[in-house]
């Protein structure tokens, strides 16, 4: 039997093993996720083949990166061939997981593909979005800030201005940038938690760090600050467009919906019109501590 090499991994309170017939090389930010638990709620198990089989089962989605087949309860998805739906080589993974949780998760690449033997290149067949969405918490599109007094995500569509509130705070208010793309949010014990995922985007701010979630503020641009705390439906909405979700999976997006759900009952919420210097810090700051947050 040929050699096999075993990493764990632990990413947004859920931890993961990957087996490989080859060492890779590790890289950061994946590097900052490792861990020395060797107990792992999900396996991925990387194998070699001369092929891969042809596609089979009911198509669930398709972009430029991937085809998602589902088959006898397990998703198929093929990694890596497609652009402006046009096949352009042979796909360089075929991962399989259970459609609903995670538990096992087989990747196959062809012998013959050239790939790299680093860890960027093992994490783009693990399905994050799956794994944490799966295990009860969610990825969002956020910039991620640590205060002296907690956690605070700022969440809006590209080009509204997170990074540049998480960059006030740091400035201003000495808070420590976690994560200038993605984090991960999990409700536990009461309460809500922020933590740091291996994905930053083109931010390149990425730290493997979670702490006590104070709030979530969606922003938007104004002439003018002005702050209102809002939840229940709109608070739903609003976050919802941050997740990153498959939602061509029916199970992961019924899993979705409840644990926001959760999020918005837990996670205390704000929306923020805002200009882009440290008034903004202010209104938000007076606001947290009005309601002792």
């Amino acid at each position: 039997m040929s050699e096999r090499y075993v990493k764990y991994y632990g990413i947004g309170g859920v931890s993961f093993s990957v087996e490989t017939p080859y060492d890779y090389e590790e890289k950061p930010p994946y590097s900052l996720f490792t861990t020395g638990e060797r107990d792992a709620e999900c396996r991925y198990v990387f194998s070699l083949a001369p092929s891969l089989p042809e596609p089979d089962g009911k198509l669930l989605y398709e972009d430029q990166n991937y085809r998602a087949y589902l088959k006898d309860g397990r998703v198929m998805r093929y990694a890596g061939f497609y652009a402006d739906g046009k096949e352009l080589s042979p796909p360089y993974a075929l991962i399989r997981y259970p459609s609903a949780g995670a538990g096992r998760i087989d990747v196959t690449i062809p012998e013959d593909a050239d790939i790299p033997r680093n860890s960027a290149f093992v994490y783009k067949c693990l399905c994050i979005e799956h794994l944490i969405t799966a295990s009860g918490a969610l990825i969002f599109h956020t910039s991620y800030i640590i205060t002296d007094k907690g956690a605070i995500l700022f969440t809006a569509p590209s080009g509204t201005g997170k990074s540049t509130q998480a960059e006030l705070w740091r400035r201003h208010r000495g808070a420590r940038v976690i994560n200038g793309d993605c984090s991960i949010v999990r409700v536990e014990d009461g309460g809500a938690t922020a933590y740091g995922i291996p994905f930053s985007g083109t931010s390149g701010i990425c730290f493997n760090e979670s702490a006590p979630l104070r709030a979530i503020v969606y922003l938007t641009q104004a002439p003018e600050n002005r702050i209102e705390r809002i939840g229940g439906m709109r608070a739903f909405g609003l976050l919802m467009e941050g997740v990153k979700v498959n939602t061509w999976n029916r199970s992961d997006a019924e899993t979705m919906t409840n644990t926001l759900a959760d999020i918005v009952k837990t996670a205390p919420l704000f929306k923020l019109d805002c200009v882009p210097d440290e008034s903004a810090v202010e209104i938000l700051e007076a606001e947290l501590d009005k309601y002792q947050i």
